[in-house]
Formats: structure tokens, C-alpha cells, sequence
């Protein structure tokens, strides 16, 4: 076919061909007139080609390359591009989100969870409000930035009624509460939801739903074999049972809107049954809840309806099958009179004088109300313009206000109230027939789950799991992908990921010394030859041969690997069994750790594969120190000498005191850094909890060294309560004794120091504090005397300049290096008080003759964890992971306070604050985005660290 000068090229190719053409397809899709005659071509030509792309990630195998960068981008502008032109009804919409979720989590794996999640949403409802991207960030898909935007801003509404399914081996059903996972048929496994059945708590949006009897229990959660056992059984019953997609009829609940038609009038009675195509059946009747509904009343009601009449109403009770028509038909007139709001054309008769108001009909029966007149009484005319109306959302339960503009015409005697209302009721009854007969039945929306959005949301959870540092919890969330494959009969992704599984496995029993061949079975022949696959049987091979005696050809072989994996691993193991003999237990535990960081190969963040057993924490250094105990020796564990132990630890913390650095003192890990826990000491001391333990360590220190001292250490449990951790300081003024001797750290020892050490030491102190210590003297003087001060030398943050400045010191913050002071040189109305750091002044200069003229004007400024002030208090709610709860408490003491332990999670925290500024807490934030999980912040945190990610992006 020849291309017409006016024809966009890519219309006389073959769909296949649309890719060697995508960016002129994007160019004018996103530029053409939405009316020029190709447009509409286009747009079907492009949905065909997303059809094909949706088919190719939902079949893509687990088990097959990734692809490349570039592939995968393209993918994700395909996608982007259809959701963008095509409206949330089209063919594709859902899938398509689903789909750009996927491949973004291939490019950003660290995201995959909440990519996940608002996926779920969006299954979860029938329309989209905004897909959280423009054009405009169209060629932004290739940053992280993108993603934060799909996620934080997409929006959704009209969420599904009833649930959505899926059923051929075991069931899948979605509902306004998540993906739900059951064996049972569809019937059944709704009767298990509705009873408030879980059984495997997987964090997402996602649940195992079983009988009680079946349910894994909370304390088996992080336990692997139980975990295995658990999902075994539930497997096996999965592929035991086989159930047809038979369309399911929705069930109503209390307050659903239903459709329902009169069947029958008996002395008022009346008697409806609900015509809903796509719901369950209901027989009941209609009860008015109020006698009086602006001047309608239930008698006239019931005798303006008719024996099949169509009506839409509410169920009030679902058990006694009541229902009302009380809100529609109030909604109804309320709409109607918008279209009359500004015409003086409304006759009206007046119907109840009701104390400062007038009640009225119209001529279209609308109820309408007026201010009270005396020259109107009930059964007069007069003629009405709308002024205002109220939905029944308001409060005013359809009130429709009016004014008095004129008397009626002559002809307008014979005006009849009862008629009128029964005209707009009528109206009312047309209104929802015609509603009724024009809804049409959308199969898609109400029963199956698509195939294709389950694929992916598969796939989904397969990239999830790799980020995941934890072996538990990778482990689980491969058994869901598992159960959700077994459910779609996707055959070759269950054998894959139960090989993934057996060889997560084997690299558990490696960390536990067990051997590894037991648990590792041969890959299935659909993917043996696949390159994952063959780098886990290699990996498995080379672990066999760790801690042999003889040498290993095999090793021999892998270490000249062009695999650098492969390579580096049979070097590590080949070093251990060659040195095991020579090296001490702390260093051969290192070269282990190192050769299980080797085994992450999914993904470029290390996974903790000792997590769930004995955490590995590091080496000793001269900042890191082990203790087993308090109390016992760790080569007598059984033999308790609570004074040595006690003065062993004290002399630690002395040294790190008296240290430049600090350092981080570990009870309950041993000398090879493996987590051992407090348990022994716990039970000789007789403590129920950790928080008795940690008064123990922090009333024997404080005794032994001095109560200035605990001012710089802060003690908290870690790693689910087995460890106590007693972080430290270098004190900022002096040296620190411990039983009359000066500690000092060389190396990973504690040492007495020499005299010689103990004055350099004073002497480094001294200097280094001497400044900080005379300016915060002054400060202090100056405020006791209420004289005032020039800090010369100031070097200001905002104003970006070193200048003097002349204030009067009215509070210092020694805690936290700050003084409230009123500048003297700057005007009332530019609110003088302000908060200046004492690290940033050269020196304080008391101005002896000058005594403070502003004290009335002292304001008492709230100062936040972070230093900084503000007029509005704004919570902060954030996720901590140990490193970042750490970090945040050194560089801002103050916050630990308003810190509380995860009482399941040993690596979680939450921080729950307000803030005067989000200056502070975003560039903390934004240091260590990897750490942090926003839960509430205002929206000017998420604004400013979009705008602080853009900036770096471009920059």
C-alpha cells in the first residue's frame, strides 16, 4: 500500500510493525485534533497493539531472561500512552495500569509493594479520576520521580459492588477489601469472608482465606517449615478441587441503592421486590421513616404509587427486607428545581404557615418554602422564584428556598395541590424506568477477574519477593505467586517457583549448618536450561562443598568461572576450608557472611539470610563492640560472675566515651557477631521484660561511671528484644573514669590509658570545646542579667551571610545548641524574635550598659525535634527502619522520645511527631528514602521532597 500525503504513516503498516513507528504515533496521538477522521483509527490500531503486549507480559515465563532496560521502558511509554488516549472505560484500561505497574517494578524493584497495592485499587474500581501522570511526565517514565506520582496521586471512584472473581482450581475473589485467596468454591469462600476469615498475613492487599481450623498461626508467620507445611496442604487442596466460572449474583447489604418494583398494595402496605439483573433477589416492603417529607406525607405516597411501578430506593434492613424511596424522590424534585432557580414563573398555593415560614406546592409540585408573610395565609396563590436549594448530603433533607414575587392570574383559581404533587411524583416513577431500562448489564465490571490483570499481578509478586530482606518473607510471598499460579493453572510458573523455593531453602539450611543437598531438587525440563536456573544449581553445587577437607576440583573449575558470581563464591569457600583450621571463629564467620552476600543474585540489594535465625551483625571494631552477657563469662556460661561482667561492660563504655567517634556497645551477640540473645540473664535476674533489663545496664553504668556521664548513652533493645544496645557519645568536656582509670578504644580493645594519653585527651577536649563552652557562658550571663549580647561573626542559613548581630538572649537551649533571642536592629512588624545556633557564632560579646528594652515583646518560640520553628504544628508519621531510628536520635536527640518499637518487627519503628517546619525532617528524609515509609505528613513534606527529586533529576 502506497502512504497518501495526508495519511500518518503507520496506518498503512501492519499492527506488528507499529513499534519501528512508535514515537511519531505518540507524537500525534498526544498532539492531533481528537476529530480529525485517523484519529479514531489510530487509537484502535495502537489498542490492538497494547493487546498484544498485555498477552506477552502475562505469558512472559518467570524463569526467562529479564529484559533489557531499553525493552522495558518502551513497554512502560506503550502503556502509558494507551492509558493516557483511551478512557477508563476502554477495553484494556485496568490491565493496562496493572501492566505499567509491572514494568516499572522491574525497573525500580524497591517499589514493587506499593505498586502492587494501588494495582489491587485500581481493580477495585470502575472509573479513574486521575492517573497520577500527564503528558507532561511522559518522558519522565525513566525516573523514580514517575512512579512516586502514579502511586501518591492516582486517584480512583466508583468502587465495585459485591466482588469480582476468579474460580478454576480453588477461588479468587476481589472485593473493597482486597485480592482474596481460598480453596473453596465462590459461594463458600464469600461466606468465609463475611465471617472474618484470614489466615496468612502477607502485608499487601492480599489474604489466604481458610476455615479456622486451617489457619496458620500468628507465631508460625516468620517460621518457614510452617509457612512450607501450611501452603503444601492448601496447594494440594487447590488442585483437588476444579470449579466452573458460573456468574455469581451479587448480595446487598445495609444501605446499598437497589432498583425494585411494586408487586402489590395492601391498606397502605406496600410490597416491592428488587429487578437488580446482576444481584441476588429480595422480597419486602417500603416503609416511610418520615410521616411528613416536605409536605408530601406516607398516605398520599402510597396512594400516587401504582402496581408496577419501578422505583429506586435504599435498603434500610436487610434481615427485615425494608427499603426507602425517600432520598430519591427527594433528589429527584431537588435536581428538577435547579433548572427553575432565576425564573419568576412559579405558581404556588400556599399549603402550611409554619411559624417564621410559609410552606408551599408548586405547579410542578416542587415543595418550596418562604419567609413568613401577613398578607398569606393556607390556600392562597402566589407566584415564586427559587432561590436556593439544598442537596439532602446539606442537612436540610431537600429544603428549597424561595421568595414572594407576585399574586396569581385570574385564571389560576382552580390551581389543584393533591394533582401537582402527584404529577411530580409520577415524574419521579418515569425518571427511574427510564433509568432502569437504559443501564446496561457490564459483564466485565461486576463478575470474572481478568486472567491477564492475575498474570501480572503474579509476576508482580515474584519481583516483590526479591527485594524483600528477609528469607521469611520471601519465602511467603513466593508461596502466594505459587497458590495465585495454581488458581489460573499456570503450570510452568507453580514448578518454577516451588524450584525458587527449594533453592531459598538450601541456602537456609547453608546459614544453619545443615546440609543443603536434601532440600534441593533437580529443575523441571521446562526451564532447566533457562540461566537462572542453571546459576542456582551451580550455587548449590559449590555449597555442598563448604567446609571439606580435601582439595575440590569443582571448586578448582568455578574459581576460573566466567560466571563472576560463581567465581567469587568457590573463592570464598575454597579460602574457609583451606584456612578453617588457622583463622580465629570471628574471622572464618566473615568469610561466610561474605559468601552469603554472594547468594543474593536477584537483585542488587543483599538479602539477610540469617534474618529469621541467629541476625549476623558485623565484626568487632573500634567502634563496635560484642558482649554475650552481663552477667556470664562467655566461656562459662553456666558460671555467673555479675562483677566482673558488669565491669567489663562499664570499661567498654568508658572507652567509647572517651573516644572521638563513640561507638556501639552489643549485650547479647557473641564474638563472632551472631545474635545469641539476653535470655540467660533475663532469667537470672528474674526479669519478665526488656525494659526491666535495660534500668539494670543503666543504673550500673550511672553508678559506675557518674550520673553526668549517662547524659551520653542511650540504651534500647533490638532485634526482637534478644539484643540490648547501648549507643555512645564521646564525651564533649571531659575524660571518663571507670574504678579511678581512664578506658581507651585501639582497635576492637578497651585499654587503660597511659598519663601521657589521659592529657592529650584533656587537652584535645578542651580546645575543641573551649569556644562552644565560653559562648554559651556568656549567653547564659546575659540572660541571668537581662543585658545584651553581639554575636559576632553569625553565620545565618536563611539570610546566606555572615554578619553581627545585636540581641537580647531571652532563653538558651543548651540541649540543643540554640538561644531565643529578639534582634534588636530589626523592626516589630518583621517579628524580631528568632532562633539562633550556637555552633554558628564566632563569639558573645555582653554588652554591659545595655539592658533589655523588649521584653514585652518575647515570644516563647516552639522549637520542633529538628530546631526549627513555625506557626503551624503539622503531624509527621513515619516508618523507621533501625538504621534510620539510629541515625535520627544521634543527629536529633530530642525525637527519640516520640519513637515506639514495632512489637513483631525488631527492624521497625514508628515515629509519631509534629513539626514547626518541614525543612528539617525532609532533608533527614531525603537522606535516607531507602529507610523511611512516609504513613502522614502534610502535603507540603510530599511537595518539597518532589520538588528536591526533581531538582537533583535535572541537575
Amino acid at each position: 500500500m502506497t502512504p497518501s500525503s495526508s495519511t500518518p504513516l503507520w496506518l498503512d503498516l501492519r499492527t506488528e510493525y507499529i513499534d519501528d513507528n512508535f514515537e511519531k504515533v505518540v507524537e500525534y496521538l498526544r498532539n492531533a485534533d481528537k476529530n480529525d477522521s485517523f484519529y479514531k483509527k489510530t487509537k484502535e490500531l495502537f489498542e490492538q497493539r497494547i493487546e498484544q503486549l498485555l498477552e506477552e507480559m502475562s505469558n512472559r515465563s518467570l524463569y526467562a531472561d529479564p529484559a533489557n532496560k531499553d525493552t522495558t521502558l518502551k513497554a512502560a511509554r506503550m502503556l502509558a500512552v494507551y492509558l493516557l488516549t483511551h478512557s477508563h472505560s476502554a477495553k484494556f484500561s485496568a490491565e493496562a495500569f496493572v501492566a505499567l505497574a509491572k514494568t516499572l517494578a522491574s525497573l525500580w524493584p524497591d517499589h514493587a509493594k506499593t505498586l502492587i497495592n494501588k494495582s489491587i485499587e485500581r481493580l477495585q474500581h470502575n472509573e479513574v479520576d486521575s492517573l497520577g501522570f500527564t503528558w507532561s511526565d511522559y518522558d519522565k517514565i525513566a525516573q523514580e520521580l514517575f512512579i512516586y506520582n502514579l502511586v501518591n496521586n492516582s486517584k480512583f471512584s466508583a468502587p465495585i459492588k459485591g466482588f469480582k472473581y476468579l474460580s478454576q482450581h480453588g477461588s479468587l475473589l476481589l472485593d473493597k477489601n482486597g485480592l482474596h485467596l481460598c480453596s473453596s468454591p465462590i459461594k463458600e469462600a464469600e461466606k468465609l469472608l463475611d465471617s472474618g476469615a484470614k489466615s496468612m498475613d502477607t502485608s499487601l492487599k492480599m489474604t489466604v482465606v481458610t476455615p479456622a481450623g486451617d489457619k496458620l498461626k500468628k507465631s508460625q508467620e516468620k517460621d518457614i517449615k510452617a509457612i512450607e507445611k501450611f501452603v503444601k496442604d492448601l496447594k494440594l487442596d487447590f488442585q483437588n478441587k476444579t470449579y466452573k466460572n458460573e456468574k455469581q449474583k451479587i448480595s446487598y447489604t445495609n444501605d446499598d441503592e437497589a432498583t425494585i418494583r411494586v408487586t402489590k398494595k395492601i391498606n397502605n402496605t406496600l410490597y416491592v421486590r428488587t429487578i437488580d439483573k446482576d444481584h441476588e433477589i429480595i422480597e419486602g416492603k417500603i416503609v416511610f421513616q418520615r410521616n411528613n417529607i416536605n409536605f408530601y406525607y406516607d398516605k398520599d405516597l402510597c396512594n400516587f404509587i401504582e402496581q408496577n411501578d419501578i422505583l429506586r430506593a435504599k435498603i434500610l434492613d436487610i434481615d427485615k427486607k425494608t427499603f426507602s424511596i425517600e432520598k430519591h424522590f427527594i433528589h429527584f424534585f431537588v435536581e428538577e428545581c435547579k433548572k427553575e432557580i432565576g425564573y419568576a414563573s412559579l405558581l404556588a398555593k400556599c399549603i402550611n404557615p409554619i411559624g417564621k415560614h410559609l410552606g408551599w406546592i408548586s405547579q410542578d409540585g416542587y415543595p418550596l418554602l418562604t419567609e413568613h408573610s401577613d398578607n398569606y395565609k393556607k390556600g392562597d396563590l402566589a407566584v415564586l422564584q427559587i432561590k436556593k436549594y439544598y442537596s439532602p448530603l446539606e442537612g436540610q433533607y431537600g429544603r428549597i428556598d424561595a421568595e414572594i414575587v407576585g399574586g396569581p392570574e385570574k385564571n389560576d383559581e382552580d390551581y389543584y395541590t393533591k394533582g401537582c404533587q402527584k404529577d411530580c411524583f409520577r415524574a419521579f416513577v418515569d425518571t427511574c424506568t427510564d433509568i432502569y431500562n437504559k443501564v446496561p448489564i457490564h459483564d466485565n465490571s461486576i463478575d470474572k477477574l481478568s486472567t491477564t490483570s492475575i498474570n501480572l499481578i503474579i509476576r508482580l509478586l515474584f519481583e516483590y519477593q526479591k527485594s524483600q530482606n528477609k528469607p521469611s518473607e520471601r519465602y511467603l510471598n513466593l508461596s502466594l505467586a505459587m497458590l495465585m499460579a495454581t488458581i489460573v493453572g499456570d503450570n510452568d510458573s507453580v514448578s518454577y517457583i516451588e524450584f525458587a523455593k527449594n533453592y531459598l531453602q538450601s541456602l537456609i539450611a547453608f546459614v544453619n549448618d545443615e546440609p543443603v543437598d536434601e532440600l534441593f531438587t533437580s529443575p523441571g525440563d521446562a526451564f532447566a536450561s533457562a540461566t537462572s536456573t542453571k546459576l542456582r544449581v551451580n550455587i548449590v553445587e559449590l555449597l555442598k562443598e563448604y567446609g571439606k577437607d580435601e582439595n575440590s576440583t569443582l571448586l578448582n573449575n568455578a574459581i576460573e568461572s566466567e560466571n563472576p558470581t560463581i567465581s567469587k563464591i568457590a573463592k570464598l569457600i575454597q579460602s574457609n576450608n583451606m584456612m578453617k583450621k588457622v583463622l580465629e571463629p570471628g574471622v572464618l564467620s566473615v568469610i561466610k557472611h561474605e559468601i552469603l552476600k554472594s547468594l543474593s543474585i536477584e537483585n542488587e540489594k543483599d538479602t539477610d539470610f540469617e534474618a529469621d535465625s541467629k541476625p549476623y551483625i558485623g565484626m568487632e571494631s573500634s567502634t563496635i563492640e560484642f558482649k554475650m552477657s552481663a552477667i556470664f563469662d562467655s566461656n562459662k556460661t553456666d558460671i555467673p560472675d555479675e562483677t566482673k561482667q558488669n565491669s567489663v561492660i562499664a570499661n567498654t563504655v568508658c572507652a567509647f566515651l572517651n573516644s572521638q567517634a563513640g561507638g556501639t556497645l552489643y549485650i547479647g551477640v557473641n564474638n563472632q557477631g551472631y545474635v545469641e540473645g539476653i535470655d540467660n540473664d533475663m532469667k537470672y535476674k528474674r526479669y519478665n521484660d526488656i525494659d526491666t533489663y535495660s534500668r539494670y545496664i543503666q543504673d550500673m553504668l550511672k553508678q559506675r561511671l557518674g550520673k553526668d556521664a549517662s547524659s551520653y548513652w542511650i540504651i534500647e533493645p533490638a532485634y526482637n528484644n534478644k539484643v540490648l544496645v547501648v549507643n555512645v557519645q564521646p564525651h564533649p568536656y571531659q575524660v571518663v573514669e571507670h574504678n579511678n582509670k581512664a578506658y581507651a578504644r585501639r582497635n576492637s580493645e578497651s585499654i587503660i590509658m597511659t598519663e601521657d594519653m589521659r592529657l592529650e585527651l584533656i587537652s584535645e577536649k578542651q580546645k575543641r570545646n573551649k569556644e562552644k563552652a565560653y559562648n554559651i557562658s556568656w549567653l547564659r550571663r546575659a540572660n541571668q542579667l537581662h543585658k545584651c549580647v553581639i554575636l559576632h561573626g553569625y553565620a545565618s542559613s536563611n539570610g546566606k551571610r555572615i554578619n553581627d548581630r545585636r540581641i537580647e538572649p531571652y532563653k538558651v537551649l543548651e540541649q540543643d545548641d540554640l538561644v531565643l533571642g529578639y534582634d534588636c536592629d530589626i523592626a516589630l512588624d518583621k517579628k524580631p524574635c528568632r532562633v539562633f545556633n550556637i555552633n554558628r557564632i564566632n563569639y558573645v560579646e555582653m554588652l554591659e550598659n545595655e539592658d533589655w528594652t523588649n521584653t514585652a515583646h518575647h515570644e516563647d518560640i516552639i522549637i520542633d525535634s529538628f530546631h526549627l520553628s513555625g506557626e503551624r504544628a503539622m503531624p509527621v508519621s513515619l516508618e523507621l527502619d533501625l538504621m534510620a531510628r539510629n541515625l535520627l536520635i544521634e543527629e536529633f536527640p530530642r525525637t527519640k522520645e516520640k519513637i515506639t518499637a514495632d512489637k513483631k518487627d525488631s527492624n521497625k519503628y514508628y515515629y509519631n511527631d509534629t513539626v514547626r517546619s518541614i525543612l528539617g525532617i525532609t532533608r533527614f528524609y531525603m537522606g535516607l528514602a531507602d529507610h523511611i515509609t512516609i504513613i502522614e505528613a502534610p502535603q507540603e513534606f510530599h511537595d518539597k521532597i518532589k520538588e528536591i527529586a526533581q531538582g537533583i533529576m535535572e541537575r
